[in-house]
This record gives structure tokens, sequence and C-alpha cells, in this order.
């Protein structure tokens, strides 16, 4: 016991390794360091073990202390005793420690709360050069980070100083032949234990082989595979956005859904398929054999916010039975379910699944008629099924209306399906906003950390918070043509532009790019209106 550390010291390597590896096994962190000292005449190499830091201490006095007598007993008293009082000890060389990469995120929280570097230092007792940025620092200690996260009130930092992960450099990697392994669980997990690593997957090769599978179907059968991808996330909205923006990402159209050729759920269409013409389709299990270079994914009915399964299944099974519906007066006289009702009507209208019939304005602006109408109709139907025999001379004349706009259909889109499916806000913009080069995409993969980005977006979730002060800031999603990123808008920037802050507008958002836990965000300086 020597400097405020213990230490084992041997010429054998694979001893030292033997007894780091016996730590271990009791939680208790150690380094190597190689060491030459004099041995009888000549210099000699060797190898101590070092266990250093109050928690590594502690852990070795419950455990291996124990079982000390005389001298290296008292020793062992003295060095706790003299720790008792003290956050953490310091340690020559320590490996045990946090990347400095850390300090980018506590810069980044710090900024969000409004603390200056001297003011922390002042408050934590540690100096102000701790907070530069440094190229050759490897990292900090855990009670430093420790200290930042209690005094900055931040879980996450606080979490990252206290766990159980022991950060090392991977000097290299040999090949060493193959050896047999063993699935050895520890319970209540069940998680695989090999070469004293936990390892939460112990069928890494049958998940390979998943894994392998499912690219060889999204590489050769990608409308297929989409297809049952979002037929697997049906009711999760996020993730249906997220597979409809790898799809164009694909080049595969995505269609909003059809009376008359949706299915309940989604369903492989061929490209240019007329809701008037053929009525063939593929299923997802049939597309296998298909040439997938001119098919499509659309829609299913039971997608539609407000519709309900039993009219939709109604509709569907008219279809099927009498043909395809060759006008939306063919719809209503045959449509004749209880449930076809004010709210069924405008939630087909809007999210556009009678587009191929009529207009949606048309409907809207004569939606009290139409619902008479269709009363009429089913009244007249019952009473002439039982006597004359079907009722086939019924119409009606509807008003002209002013057509929907593009952005209308786009937000009715957005609030009954859930997202925008025929089109997206920055499409007015789209060739405008190619050109420039710079997407969100761009800026996740791309080395313009620490540089400013202006990117022309829609707000897809808005977070508004309040700073230490306690004014008002925003966490934003931003989303574009590539992906999505969450940003910040901080206060004096908030009150600024707190107009422009609303979900799907389209908007121009400047800020300087930064990682904050491994990913990028932006700082937003300024926002304006894209129109």
């Amino acid at each position: 016991i020597k400097n405020e550390q213990i230490y084992y010291a041997t010429s054998s390597k694979i001893l030292a390794y033997d007894v780091q590896h016996l730590l271990l096994r009791f939680g208790i962190l150690s380094t190597i360091h190689e060491k030459k000292f004099k041995y009888k005449e000549g210099i000699k190499n060797g190898f101590t073990v070092v266990v250093s830091h109050r928690e590594n201490l502690r852990k070795f006095k419950a455990t291996i202390g124990m079982y000390l007598i005389g001298k290296k007993k008292d020793d062992l008293k003295k060095l706790l005793k003299l720790t008792k009082n003290t956050s953490d000890i310091s340690a020559t060389g320590t490996k045990n420690i946090i990347p400095a990469e850390i300090m980018k995120t506590i810069r980044t929280i710090m900024s969000e709360k409004n603390i200056s570097v001297k003011e922390i230092s002042k408050k934590t007792g540690l100096a102000e050069r701790l907070f530069s940025y440094d190229k050759r620092k490897v990292g900090y200690q855990r009670a430093v980070i420790n200290k930042l996260g209690k005094y900055l009130k931040s879980k996450e930092i606080i979490q990252i100083a206290n766990s159980e992960i022991y950060w090392d450099e991977v000097i290299s990697i040999k090949k060493s032949g193959k050896e047999m392994t063993y699935d050895l669980t520890i319970p209540p997990h069940h998680n695989f234990v090999a070469n004293d690593i936990i390892v939460h997957n112990s069928h890494a090769a049958s998940y390979g082989r998943v894994a392998y599978q499912t690219a060889y179907m999204k590489a050769n059968f990608p409308v297929a595979y989409m297809t049952a991808i979002m037929t697997n996330e049906s009711g999760d909205v996020e993730k249906i956005a997220e597979i409809v923006s790898e799809c164009k990402r694909m080049n595969i159209k995505v269609l909003p859904p059809n009376v008359n050729t949706s299915e309940g759920g989604f369903k492989i269409i061929s490209s240019g398929q007329s809701a008037l013409g053929s009525n063939t389709s593929t299923n997802t299990a049939d597309a296998i054999s298909h040439n997938t270079s001119n098919e499509e994914i659309l829609f299913g009915l039971y997608t539609i916010k407000n519709l309900g399964v039993d009219i939709s299944d109604a509709i569907i099974a008219e279809r099927k039975t009498n043909g395809k519906y060759k006008s939306f007066e063919d719809f209503i006289l045959r449509v004749t379910h209880k449930n076809l009702n004010k709210k069924s009507l405008e939630a087909l209208t809007k999210c556009g699944a009678l587009d191929d019939l009529v207009e949606r304005g048309e409907v809207l602006e004569n939606l009290e008629s139409i619902l008479e109408f269709h009363k009429h109709v089913v009244k007249d139907n019952i009473m002439q099924d039982s006597l004359f025999g079907g009722m086939q001379s019924a119409s009606f004349v509807m008003k002209k209306a002013t057509p929907i706009s593009q952005e209308q259909k786009l937000s009715w889109e957005k609030e009954l399906l859930g997202l925008f499916v025929s089109g997206f806000p920055l499409d007015p913009w789209k060739e405008k906003i190619e050109a420039r080069g710079i997407d969100i995409d761009k800026v996740h993969h791309g080395t313009i950390d620490g540089k400013e980005a202006s990117l022309a977006v829609i707000i897809e979730n808005i977070k508004i918070t309040k700073t230490k002060k306690g004014d008002n800031m925003a966490l934003v999603k931003l989303r574009d043509y590539r992906g999505t990123i969450e940003v910040a808008v901080f206060p004096e920037t908030y009150k600024r532009y707190k107009s422009l802050i609303i979900i799907d507008i389209p908007i121009v958002v400047r800020g300087k790019v930064s990682t904050r836990n491994g990913e990028k965000t932006i700082v937003v300086d300024e926002i304006r209106n894209l129109k």
C-alpha cells in the first residue's frame, strides 16, 4: 500500500493479468503497469497491479482486505481512514475515466442552463481549464464528472459517471484461432457471459442469419419487404412515417388509401393501376414471384382515422361482389352501411380515398345534401327490395366548389393518416432545396460540426421547457426530405421567432451544428418563413 494506492508486484506478466482478472470478479477495477527494477546485479522487468479510487478501495477492504494480517492490515486501515472524508483520491495514470468527449455534452447543458465556466468553477471548486477543449486530454475521473452532474442536476451526466462501463483504449486486436463457446447464463435476465464480459445476446449467429435474410429480402424484393414491415408496424404512426421516408429514399412510391383498390391493410399494386381499371393487385406473399420494378405500396382503409373497421369492410365487400365504383354517385348508391355517416364520409374525402371519383371540395361543400340523399337511398332500398326489387334511377346534382389546395390536402392526410403520403410541404421549393446541397442527412453524417448550417424544414414536434432562470425555450424536432434532427431554440431566439414555431409549416432554420451525446444537433440563431 503506497501513495494512496494498493498494488501487487510480480515479475510474471501472466500472474499480473490473473490477479487483475481475480479483482474484476469482485468488481474491483485495476490497472497494470510495466516496471523495470534492480534485481541482484542486473535490471529485471516486472509488473504492478494497481488499485486506486475510493470505491475500488472500499470493495477491496470488504472482500480481499479482510484476510490481510500484520502491517498490510494496518496500512489498509490507515489508507481508508485517510480517504474517509474525501469524495475520491487522486491516482496518477488511472485508466478508469470517462472519455474526454463528455465535456461537449457538459458544455451544451451549461449553455442550455445559462451557466458560465466561471460560475461552475467557483461553485464546484474545479479549475476553469478543466472546461477547455484539449486534444491531448484522454478523459476525466468519474468523481469529477459526478460532481458536475450533481451541480447541473443532470441525470444523464450522473448516470454516465456512475455507470459500470470500464472505458479503455483498444490498442490492437489479434486473431487467436477458434475456441468452443458455451451458453453460460446468469439469472434473472440470463445474459451470456464470455471472457468476463456480459453479452446481452447469446445467439449472435442466429441473429446474424436473420439480419442476412432480411437484408437479402430488402435488396431483392424491396416492395414486398417494405409492405410487410409497414403491415407489422400498423398502428405505430412514428414507425410508419420512418418506413415511408425509407420507401421514398428507395424510390418506392407509397399511395394514400383508395376505395377502389385498398384492402384493410397495406397492399402492393401495379404502378399506375387505375381505380377504375383492372381489378388485379398483389398481396405481400405473392409479390415474391413478381417483378418489383413497377409496383407501389397502397395504404389500407383500416389506417384512416375516424373511419372504422365495419364501414371499411362494407366498402371492400361491395366492391368485390359487384365490381369497382364507377363514380361517386355509384359509390353512394351501393354502400348502404349505416356507418357511412358524416364522420366517416369526411374521413374518406379528406384523406384522398375518393379522389378518383370526386374532387374533395365538392364533397365537403355538399356534405349535408349527400348524407340526406344517402339516407333516402338506404330507406328506399330497404322498402323497394321487399316490394319492387332495387332502385336504379336515384340521382342528384352537386353544387360546384373551389378545388382544395395541395397544402390543405397534405394537412388532412397528416391529420387522418398520421403522415404526409401524396406529397410533402416542402414540394413547391424542392428543386431549389436540392440545388443548395445541404440537408439534415449531411448534418448528421457530414463534417460541418461547429459550423453554421441553413436548412429548409418543417417542424414535426415542439417541447417547451424552462431554463434555470425560468425563461421559456423550445426543443424542436425538424424534418426534411432526408431525415430528422433535434434542435435547441434558446430563450432570446425563442422570444424573437415564437410565432414561426408551428407544426408542419415550411421554414428556414439557421444555426450552429454541434454534437451532443454522440448525436448532431443545431443551436438555432434564426428562423424565417419559407414562403
